[in-house]
């Protein structure tokens, strides 16, 4: 897949016209991945966004006793928005599972791009609310699934004991 056919696929992209994908397709930097491989690290700076064109990368964050696994992002997904912003530290881990691919665009190279093409400005900006919005969401759903569990086993104490804990 071309970097430029994986960029139009990802929502942030999304109403970019074909000459601004090629600009923007440009000054992406293409990352190839086996298994385990680690493009973010939870807690250590970050001002890359990385769209997914293949393979399957989980988003995991560390609690206090373990990994909770968050998403499974596949081609046209993206990962690293919270830290690209303004480059602070990663909030979650994001590896490969299994063979992988992605196209890493820095923040410099970006608002750059964006200088060079104010059109693109008020594009890509609303399309990385809507993006953050969409993971919003989706965490919320899973934080909503954690409490459910939870007042099941605070509501019946006797579940406790038959669950297994890995």
């Amino acid at each position: 897949m071309s970097k430029q056919d994986a960029l139009k696929g990802a929502h942030i992209f999304a109403g970019f016209e074909p000459a601004e994908l090629e600009a923007l397709a440009a000054t992406a930097t293409p990352e190839s991945a086996t298994d385990g491989h680690v493009f973010v690290r939870m807690g250590e700076p970050n001002s890359r966004l990385y769209v997914v064109s293949s393979g399957t990368v989980l988003v995991e964050r560390m609690g206090t006793t373990a990994a909770v696994d968050l998403a499974r992002m596949r081609a046209g997904d993206t990962f690293g928005e919270l830290s690209f912003i303004d480059g602070s530290r990663a909030t979650a881990t994001v590896r490969a599972l299994g063979p992988a691919e992605v196209l890493a665009i820095s923040h410099e190279t970006l608002e750059q791009l964006l200088e060079k093409h104010p059109a693109l400005l008020g594009k890509f900006w609303q399309n990385m609310a809507l993006e953050l919005k969409r993971h919003l969401v989706l965490t919320n759903d899973l934080v909503d699934h954690y409490v459910d569990m939870n007042r099941v086993l605070v509501d019946n104490p006797e579940l406790r004991d038959t669950l297994l804990w890995s």
